[in-house]
């Protein structure tokens, strides 16, 4: 490589390096943003704190990461799904199933733990994703705020978006309010309560007049689509299942292979009082229950006998028992005396 050359290769990666160690100087090594590091450190975030605020929404020109719109429209939000806290750094990753209708592996083991019927509904509710809003504002709090320009916030949408939405719904078919219109928009002005995922509110929406919106101001908006991480399937199953490319594997899973096999404890459910239902045929049984009851003699007792693989087999060993108990019983001797008179 040419001196020349050599020296505008450094530049130029050198311009980069010093981008992503700013974007890193307070990073922890957990809790991963979904905007790409690079990118979020040449933005400016805005921190709504608890208190009135007044914002302006900005659109932007769409990139290629825009989950409906195909680059070069124009939106004012970027409405995703995000699964939070995954792995041990607890980082968090667009949902590529309910964001891009992509395979997502939350999602896919997610289902894959419903089906299983004896689920934990609280393990299963946790892996649900949370949408997520993410605008281009302009705060109108003071002159001060309102010098900073545009400013990148990201919210949640069930608190926020949903409210005003229920503001900009006119009553009786009277349309909808083009808030974010870049010359007809309005002011939001608003109340944030609290702070924290469950004690957050967001209240008291009114919609104020505003001037059009500049065309530097235009101008400034952050390509919101752009701006995000869309991880790859890989990524996200890496971090979630704790693995390294490798074949993703739960812990129970393992434990469950490193054991040798045996005959299962007895852990099933007792059966409830009902009518019996035509015998389903059985793949053969090898005269073991796999639920660990005793074969032929606690026939149809369970739950889990109904759906047996070995039912049919399992009722055949117990008529085969019943008849071997009826041949051992002696017979019962018939009265032939004749009864005596007084």
């Amino acid at each position: 490589m040419k001196a020349k050359d050599r020296r505008e290769l450094y530049k130029k990666d050198m311009g980069e390096r010093h981008k992503e160690n700013y974007a890193n100087k307070d990073a922890s090594g957990r809790f991963g943003s979904i905007m790409d590091a690079t990118k979020k450190a040449s933005i400016k975030l805005w921190k709504c704190k608890e208190d009135d605020h007044e914002i302006y929404f900005v659109p932007y020109v769409v990139g290629n990461q825009h989950p409906r719109l195909k680059a070069g429209k124009i939106d004012f939000v970027l409405d995703v799904f995000v699964h939070r806290k995954i792995g041990i750094n607890e980082d968090d990753f667009i949902c590529l199933n309910r964001t891009y209708k992509e395979p997502c592996p939350i999602c896919v083991h997610q289902a894959e733990m419903r089906e299983e019927g004896d689920f934990d509904a609280d393990a299963v509710k946790a892996l649900n994703p949370t949408r997520r809003n993410i605008f281009n504002i302009v705060c109108m709090d003071s002159a001060k705020d309102e010098e900073k320009g545009v400013q990148v916030w990201d919210v949640s949408q069930w608190l926020f978006t949903n409210p005003l939405e229920e503001l900009s719904h006119k009553k009786k078919g009277g349309g909808e309010i083009a808030y974010a219109d870049i010359d007809e928009g309005k002011i939001i002005s608003f109340r944030k309560k609290g702070s924290g995922v469950t004690n957050t509110e967001y209240t008291a929406f009114e919609f104020k007049d505003r001037e059009p919106i500049a065309d530097e101001i235009l101008d400034a908006a952050v390509c919101l689509d752009e701006l995000i991480h869309k991880p790859t399937y890989a990524e996200v199953s890496s971090a979630f299942f704790q693995t390294k490319g490798e074949e993703k594997h739960t812990e129970k899973e393992k434990e469950k292979e490193d054991e040798p096999e045996e005959r299962p404890a007895k852990k099933m459910t007792p059966k409830k009082e009902e009518k019996e239902e035509d015998v389903p045929e059985s793949k053969g049984s090898d005269e073991e229950c796999p639920g660990g009851a005793e074969f032929g003699v606690e026939y149809n007792q369970y739950d889990e006998c109904r759906t047996c693989d070995v039912r049919k087999a399992c009722l055949a060993k117990k008529d085969e028992l019943d008849a071997e108990t009826k041949e051992e019983k002696p017979a019962e001797k018939k009265k032939i005396l004749t009864r005596r008179n007084k």
